[in-house]
């Protein structure tokens, strides 16, 4: 069986204090070192498969997960081929093509 492209889901959890949110997750998760980065307005940080976000406006507070995959382009032609729409991206990100 060949390797799927989704690597993993992500649940998003928006916070008002993302610091302070973090030692619980990190307790829950067994890691303690956070993949911490900013992307525009908000500061995110990965324990586990949370996504812990700080500053996160309505259109951003409207997502519920985020899907990390191998290949981006791979999804784009699915999507395409499906007579799926994309509404944004891709684009660069902080961590690699979104």
């Amino acid at each position: 069986m060949s390797e799927g492209n989704v690597i993993r889901v992500l649940a998003r959890i928006y916070v008002d204090d993302l610091a302070g949110s973090l030692p619980l997750y990190e307790q829950l998760t067994g890691q303690s070192s956070p993949h911490t980065f900013t992307f525009g307005a908000t500061r995110l940080a990965r324990v586990g498969d949370f996504l812990r976000i700080e500053g996160a406006d309505a259109r951003v507070r409207s997502h519920a997960a985020t899907i990390a995959v191998r290949d981006v382009a791979e999804v784009v032609a699915a999507v395409t081929k499906a007579g799926g729409q994309l509404l944004e991206g891709p684009a660069e990100g902080p961590n690699g093509p979104r």
